[in-house]
């Protein structure tokens, strides 16, 4: 558990003071906890301070129950990671990679081999390129592994993938997720896609103003939004285990995971989907609320493929439209609706109804 208590005040030049005051526990119980909120309510800069980037009014950090007083960055426990890669120009990949393993001070026996730390980063061929041949998703993917060689018990992630694509994105917030399971790396994320973030923590905080507004699992989180939030913004994030796959229709299924195994529904996901996902264990999906039509038939005659039997359990009106939200199995699923249509099928909580979308 990281435990953070810090009071900081951001000068912005002809705007007000930004005053970050945040006292929270982080990670608990091997957790990885995301922040997410509008730009400029400090997201960037309390991490910043986190990693001793930045001198705070107050601070004081405790991980795992031992104290670590505010350090600056080269003796400080918390490394950040950035959107811009900064790399030495002058040396190839696998020279800035041995560089920081030489000159790393903190902790005795590395967490990570340089062999596993490029491994996880998935840059096995570019190590004696040098980053100016480099593309900016390549530079982000070679500064996570140089954090991973810090041999800094935590990684503070601030936007670190957003220069690649959403199925490599996957792939590395999977090997995050991966390492924070098998190693004693612990993570906090920085996003702006909440959708991102729910692939891979389970608690989530949103940050306004510098200081924390609300803070709970995902399906809180998203509950607490939709009350103000427009209905296209919204999405369902699933639990799902790997069951078989038809590679001639590049298109494998995968149970929806709950409390009643024997009667699992099922998920159909597409090939390129379906890359990103883990194959054992539980893996996430997200689906948009606006991708998922509602009905009062289980309609095979449709070109959707997935067809989820749910229960009506809330009903949030907007201007324009609707979001309801369904209890399948153990899980959540929004849709985005028309108010039109929400009068049309007369839906009201308990009501049995099925949600139809194409293989995501």
């Amino acid at each position: 558990m990281i435990a953070i208590n810090l009071k900081h005040t951001l000068n912005r030049p002809n705007r007000s003071d930004l005053h970050i005051n945040v006292c929270a526990n982080f990670c608990e119980n091997k957790t990885i906890t995301g922040i997410f909120g509008d730009s400029g309510t400090g997201k960037s800069r309390l991490l910043k301070c986190i990693a001793g980037l930045y001198s705070s009014n107050t601070f004081t950090l405790n991980i795992d129950g031992h104290e670590a007083q505010a350090r600056p960055a080269h003796n400080n426990p918390c490394v950040y990671v950035g959107s811009e890669a900064i790399l030495f120009e002058h040396l190839s990949v696998v020279k800035n990679l041995k560089l920081i393993v030489n000159k790393t001070s903190y902790g005795q026996a590395p967490l990570l081999s340089l062999r596993d730390a490029v491994k996880c980063a998935g840059i096995e061929h570019l190590l004696q390129q040098f980053p100016s041949s480099l593309s900016s998703g390549e530079k982000q993917r070679a500064q996570f592994a140089r954090a991973l060689l810090s041999n800094k018990p935590v990684v503070l992630l601030d936007e670190a993938f957003s220069a690649l694509d959403w199925n490599a994105r996957m792939e590395m917030i999977n090997t995050v997720k991966q390492l924070n399971s098998t190693t004693s790396l612990q993570f906090i994320i920085v996003s702006h896609s909440l959708k991102e973030l729910s692939y891979c923590c389970q608690n989530i905080i949103k940050l306004h103003q510098g200081e924390i507004e609300y803070s709970a699992s995902i399906d809180k989180m998203l509950s607490y939004l939709s009350q103000a939030s427009h209905s296209s913004s919204m999405f369902s994030s699933f639990k799902l285990t790997f069951v078989d796959e038809d590679s001639s229709d590049h298109i494998s299924r995968w149970y929806l995971h709950g409390e009643h195994q024997v009667n699992a529904q099922c998920v159909y996901v597409s090939a390129s989907t379906a890359t990103g996902m883990q194959r054992s264990g539980l893996a996430s999906l997200s689906i948009d609320a606006n991708q998922v039509s509602l009905s009062r038939f289980n309609n095979s005659q449709t070109s959707m493929l997935n067809s989820l039997t749910g229960v009506v359990s809330e009903v949030l009106c907007h201007e324009n439209d609707a979001i309801v939200t369904l209890k399948v199995d153990t899980q959540v699923l929004r849709a985005s609706i028309s108010l039109r249509s929400l009068h049309a099928l007369d839906i009201h909580l308990g009501q049995k109804l099925y949600a139809l979308f194409k293989a995501l």
